[in-house]
């Protein structure tokens, strides 16, 4: 409940600032959902939804783990894709596809 809550709040956050600041510019593609949503824009929010689905399936693809390890290393987050055993690092054919996915969707580094 009280995540519920917090999503809530942060997003009339959002919509405040954006209405009072139209310049505002929202970077990440979770706030500019709900923010679309939120100012009644469910065109545009579920349009951001489904860019984000090739993302989901590539990720989720495998080892979750792995992905958003690969993910990290491809946005310059983390230096290295290695994992600790008993994971395996994605193949390159993985990664491959896991960041052709990403920038597929917009993404970037």
């Amino acid at each position: 409940m009280k995540i519920v809550v917090r999503w809530l709040l942060l997003a009339a956050a959002l919509l405040l600032v954006a209405q009072i600041y139209p310049g505002v510019r929202v970077a990440d593609f979770g706030t500019a959902m709900i923010a679309a949503f939120e100012a009644g824009d469910a065109a545009e929010a579920e349009r951001i939804h489904e860019a984000l689905l090739p993302v989901h399936a590539a990720v989720f693809n495998g080892p979750g783990a792995t992905n958003a390890k690969s993910a990290m290393y491809w946005a310059g987050v983390i230096p290295s894709r290695a994992m600790r055993l008993p994971l395996l690092p994605a193949s390159d054919a993985e990664y491959v596809a896991l960041t052709a996915a990403l920038e597929a969707a917009g993404m970037t580094r």
